[in-house]
């Protein structure tokens, strides 16, 4: 019950869309497994700070987070940024929004579509985040956090074991 009490005191609101950043690299340690989990692990879970101040003006999307941790997204102009759907297919300027719930995971909050399947043994192998997809190729983290005034979405994916891909997003609240 305390997550969702500090979900409510957070993240609850309007947001909409500010800005964009999205990055690809390749997994370094691809021949050493226990090196390569690793750095898969380290990048689902990571941040954005480091990137903050080369986001791309963006627009066009709104994020709803209720007091109960429940979310919707609606598309509200031609955003233009590229996107990850609650499948984990990339699409660029045309995002298909889907709705969920929050999640705590180490003290973080992520993002989880309503209906999803996840491998258990990836979801075990990764204990520290919330998999948003996982369907055997493609594994997605989706993750929300305050920084300043801002919401800053995370949204951290791993193809094949080989190919990284972070889309940063930047949120102001509706109304300030």
């Amino acid at each position: 019950m305390e997550a969702l009490r500090t979900i409510a005191e957070i993240f609850v609101g309007t947001w909409l869309l500010t800005g964009s950043l999205h990055e690809r690299a390749e997994v370094t340690e691809f021949h050493d497994v226990g090196r390569r989990e690793a750095e898969i692990g380290a990048w689902l879970a990571g941040d954005s700070y480091r990137r903050l101040h080369e986001l791309a003006p963006a627009h066009g999307l709104t994020l709803v987070v209720a007091a109960d941790g429940r979310f919707a997204e609606t598309v509200t102009g031609r955003p233009d940024t590229y996107w990850y759907d609650a499948d984990g297919v990339e699409e660029m300027h045309h995002p298909t929004p889907f709705d969920g719930r929050t999640v705590e995971r180490a003290s973080r909050i992520y993002l989880q579509p309503d209906e999803r399947e996840i491998r258990v043994e990836r979801a075990a192998q990764y204990p520290g985040v919330a998999l948003r997809v996982d369907d055997g190729d493609t594994m997605i983290t989706d993750r929300i956090e305050r920084i300043g005034a801002a919401l800053v979405r995370t949204v951290s994916v791993v193809t094949d074991e080989a190919y990284l891909s972070r889309l940063t997003l930047t949120y102001r609240k509706g109304g300030e």
